[in-house]
């Protein structure tokens, strides 16, 4: 088998020309924000790693821009630290040092125009001071052990070591004829101040150094014995050898460290790759090594390291630790060893070569996909691998806005046919099209190919760029990658499609590469988002935050970064998403865009009082919220997850109209039109007000009831505008007093005839009628018969008055622990922010008097002080109509939801009479009633209790499975916001 070296290994995720391109940096970092996707892990390959003296923490640098701050004892996320970035690859991190007392982080990589490198304050994040005028990318960093300096190599300029305490140069080695690629301190100090350090340089060179804190001295410089390029050199603990690995061979030496003579030579049978990264342990004891070498373990091919015992003298042992290449070892006490990986992940082992600690991949793997990267005819579902080679497929369908059964799709990627052979395009700088090399730039290297369907041309994705070629091979256009482009097809309706390093999949536009859509599935499998350029979204459940956007705050200070998550009520809109792909104008739909919104940053909340234990019923909640430039628009207060208090309302739209409106008849189209009407008068208005001003500051006290246990109380502020949401700020307290037993409040609504007789239904009453008999029945095993209270309306005691009288009632009995369940069998109307509720006295005007708003729901629900509730909603009319209206129509019940912390089952059905009966009932009611019924199916963890998450599940499974036989696909919209319960007992 060829050796296969660190820097040329084909499934690293790294790029050659990220350390041999030159690029022309803006003088200022980009002030417009960068949309980037962050899960809090890292997205690409980690460069290098760095422990403090007590190995308390790991900070971890990697090519997405970002360095981590973890804790070793047990791997929990302390911090995300953010250096001003640009396009391109203009932030990669390459090189984390940590100070030797944990306090400072030294980054570096390919920054600024100035390459600086930055050093952070670890516990607050904040960026100390950077060091400027570097003359290339920095490729590592150290400290010294007294923490006083900081150690810097590059290309071929060598060496430099600054003060960390102002940042000045205080000496260099430019004498370099090649890249350096580390810098290692002895651990003990020669004489006094004295102490040496060991560089390596691709010009074939190890070089000794003396440092005093004020002179270096080149004690010695020798060509690296085993290899001519020398990676890494490390010294021992007793400072008496240097361990040195390579990249062009799979060689390690150990060199005596007073004049870099050789020594000895670890045993390497066996290994065809480079073992570049090296390590000892703590004790010097053993010596471990690893890089691009891999083999087969149970079956599986793994990347490993190699751990000799006597100083690096003994037999060896082989720990498989990575699915990638391994780019980082550093040791800890006990034997253990931190290692990173291209992959991109990072852990810890033990002395027994077993993973104690582990963060794998959140990103999907499309390595050597090869043709199981297929699309439908149209391009909107596709099939692709969250393991390298294809593995563990799974097809995910754009337009319906989830993951569907596993199967081939009718469009792999072609590499051949109309007249043109295609040769050397596999992993190489020179692919060509009958005979003839295409156009690539330097360092450029091929990686996935595919045909238009016609023949006319073809895309070719490369570790660098996405390019377009004509049938005669003239480039059409070229469009920067986000990371390798590891496969790529062409739709049979023109879009080509990629599957890119960074874990997404791209839609672009034949014409002009313009992006329509990017798509993240994480690695779990289950939580997926994707997004137009724009930044507006749709994901699935607790996806929200998969995605944000990066803020420069210009070069000296710190960049910011808000997830997406902060801008939910604004910026989730399935619609908008839906619109984009399809190709159409989405300006009327936008009403604000991101840089607006961001301009306007939320406030920063916490608590000023907050009890820790109490045996009262009522207890004081404190908490501040001070602007950061963006004004305090809505407040909201928590309880165990529910809304309790609130200030804010999305602002009405809906007004009286001029003509009389059939519901039964109004259709996608006739729904678009007046949603655009809506949003072109409304565009570039504030989407949301407050009832009034706060200033720059405020302090605000609530009472709280206190519920027996624990009492989760969490707090949110919104700018002033109501368009990006602080941070969510919780405490607990708990809460000593006795429990009382639960009662369930149930109103269930359902209404046939209206004022305009032309809206009338079939089964909404019965619909209503057979839920409260369904629910009575099944939750007398959870809840005493006596504290069960069921009521109901319907048709002319539905009207908006006597709903509200109803609602107001169950307020005024209700306590924290009990639940509530509101069910509602109705017309529904949708229109831009508000979801309404059709109430009897409708007579065919759009008017407040008779509908009942979102707005309005979040009021009654604030007012029922519950902790659990469940809104049921068998309304048509949103969203079964048209995949544009039900996503706006999803998103506006998600913000519902999200906003009140609690769970909705929408039925998004259509007024199709098909849809409006069946067996009796409206199809999602029988879909719900089957799954009560059928509570031993529906109780899906099988702990004898059917919960809110378990029903609404399972009913929305069954309406879908129903609606298909139907001919008329019904997707009900299920969304849990508030803590799962039980909603009654498996009999």
């Amino acid at each position: 088998m060829r050796f296969i070296s660190r820097f040329k290994i084909l499934c690293t995720i790294a790029s050659i020309a990220l350390f041999t391109s030159i690029t022309v940096h803006a003088a200022e970092p980009p002030t417009e924000p960068l949309l980037r996707i962050d899960p809090g892990e890292h997205t690409a390959i980690i460069k290098h790693i760095a422990t403090d003296e007590a190995g308390r923490y790991v900070v971890t640098a990697s090519h997405d821009k970002t360095a981590r701050v973890w804790r070793v004892a047990d791997g929990q996320l302390l911090s995300t630290l953010r250096i001003p970035i640009g396009s391109g690859n203009e932030g990669q991190l390459n090189a984390v040092a940590l100070s030797p007392d944990g306090q400072t982080v030294a980054l570096g990589g390919w920054t600024d125009d100035e390459n600086s490198a930055y050093l952070f304050d670890r516990a607050s994040g904040r960026l100390l001071r950077r060091l400027t005028g570097l003359p290339e990318v920095i490729n590592y960093l150290a400290f010294s052990p007294d923490g006083r300096s900081l150690a810097a190599t590059f290309g071929d300029n060598g060496l430099r070591l600054f003060s960390v305490a102002d940042g000045r140069l205080l000496a260099q080695d430019t004498d370099y004829g090649g890249d350096s690629y580390s810098v290692h301190f002895s651990p003990h100090a020669l004489n006094g101040n004295e102490q040496r350090l060991v560089t390596t340089s691709w010009d074939g060179s190890l070089r000794l150094y003396r440092w005093d804190s004020a002179q270096l001295t080149l004690l010695a410089k020798r060509t690296a014995p085993g290899g001519s390029q020398p990676l890494a050199a490390r010294f021992s603990p007793d400072g008496n050898s240097i361990a040195v690995g390579f990249d062009d061979t799979p060689a390690v030496n150990v060199l005596h460290a007073a004049d870099l003579s050789f020594d000895y030579a670890p045993d390497i049978a066996g290994v065809d790759a480079s073992l570049g990264s090296v390590a000892w342990s703590q004790r010097g004891d053993f010596l471990v090594a690893g890089g691009s070498a891999q083999m087969k373990f149970d079956g599986l091919w793994q990347f490993y390291m190699r751990r000799w015992p006597t100083h690096g003298n003994g037999a060896f042992s082989d720990w498989p630790v990575a699915r990638n290449m391994l780019t980082d070892l550093v040791s800890l006490s006990g034997g253990r060893l931190l290692f990173g990986s291209a992959e991109p992940s990072w852990g810890v082992v033990n002395a027994q070569g077993q993973r104690t600690l582990f963060h794998a991949p959140v990103i999907a793997d499309f390595r050597e996909i090869q043709g199981g990267f297929t699309l439908s005819a149209d391009g909107t579902q596709v099939r692709f691998g969250y393991e390298s080679n294809g593995k563990s497929p799974a097809v995910f369908d754009s337009q319906h806005r989830a993951f569907v059964a596993e199967q081939a799709l009718p469009s792999p990627p072609f590499i051949g046919g109309h007249g043109l052979n295609f040769t050397d395009w596999q992993n190489t700088t020179s692919p060509k099209l009958n005979g003839t090399p295409l156009s690539m730039a330097a360092n450029e290297i091929s990686r996935s190919l595919a045909l238009f369907p016609n023949g006319r041309g073809f895309a070719l994705g490369t570790n660098q760029n996405l390019r377009l070629f004509d049938r005669n091979g003239k480039q059409l256009w070229r469009k920067a990658a986000p990371g390798e482009v590891w496969a790529v097809n062409v739709s049979q309706d023109g879009r080509v499609v990629a599957a890119y390093g960074d874990g997404t999949i791209r839609w672009h536009r034949i014409s002009d590469s313009a992006e329509q859509l990017a798509f993240f599935p994480h690695a779990d499998k289950k939580r997926w988002i994707m997004w137009t350029p724009e930044g507006y979204y749709d994901a699935s459940p607790g996806a929200e935050n998969l995605i944000g956007w990066h803020l420069n705050q210009g070069k000296d200070k710190e960049a910011r970064f808000i997830p997406s998550g902060q801008l939910y009520d604004v910026f989730f809109r399935p619609d908008i998403v839906q619109a984009k792909f399809r190709g159409e104008d989405i300006s009327d739909l936008i009403t604000i865009t991101a840089a607006q919104a961001l301009k306007n940053p939320p406030p920063i909340l916490s608590f000023t009082k907050v009890p820790s234990t109490t045996k009262s019923n009522m207890e004081k909640v404190c908490y501040k919220a001070v602007a950061t430039g963006g004004g305090i628009g809505e407040v909201r207060l928590f309880q165990n997850g529910k809304l309790i208090k609130s200030d804010g309302f999305y602002r009405e739209t809906v007004a009286k109209a001029d003509t009389h409106i059939k519901l039964a008849s109004m259709d996608s189209a006739t729904i678009s039109r007046a949603l655009k009407l809506t949003k072109a008068a409304q565009k570039n208005e504030p989407p949301m007000v407050v009832a009034k001003g706060k200033g720059n500051e405020v302090e605000e006290c609530q009472d709280i009831e206190t519920i027996p246990g624990d009492n989760e109380i969490s707090v949110a502020a919104f700018n002033a505008n109501n368009t990006i949401q602080s941070a969510l700020e919780t405490t607990h307290f708990t809460a000593d007093r006795k429990a009382e037993a639960p009662h369930l409040y149930v109103l269930g609504i359902g209404i046939n005839k209206y004022a305009a007789s032309e809206n009338n239904l079939s089964y909404a009453v019965k619909d209503a009628t057979d839920f409260r008999g369904m629910i009575q029945d099944k939750a007398k095993g959870l809840f005493e018969a006596a504290n069960i209270h069921i009521e109901g309306l319907s048709d002319a005691q539905a009207t908006k008055a006597g709903i509200q009288q109803a609602i107001a009632a169950i307020s005024a009995k209700v306590k924290p622990w009990d639940s509530f369940i509101l069910f509602v069998a109705s017309h529904g109307y949708l229109q831009d922010n508000q979801y309404y509720i059709v109430t009897a006295g409708f007579d065919g005007t759009l008017d407040k008097a008779n509908m009942i708003s979102s707005n309005e729901i979040v009021g009654m629900s604030k007012n029922i002080k519950s902790l659990s509730q469940l809104l049921i909603f068998d309304t048509c009319h949103a969203g079964g109509v048209d995949n544009i209206i039900g996503g706006l129509y999803d998103a506006r019940m998600s913000v519902m939801a999200k906003k009140m912390g609690l769970h909705i089952y929408a039925s998004a059905g259509s007024t199709q009479s098909a849809l409006d009966g069946y067996k009796g009932n409206g199809l999602f009611t029988h879909a719900l009633l089957k799954s009560m019924k059928a509570g031993s199916v529906t109780d899906s963890n099988r702990d004898s209790e059917v919960s809110v998450a378990e029903l609404g599940e399972s009913a929305r499974q069954e309406t879908m499975d129903i609606s298909k036989t139907l001919g008329f696909p019904q997707s009900p919209t299920i969304i849990n916001f508030g803590k799962d319960n039980a909603l009654f007992r498996v009999k």
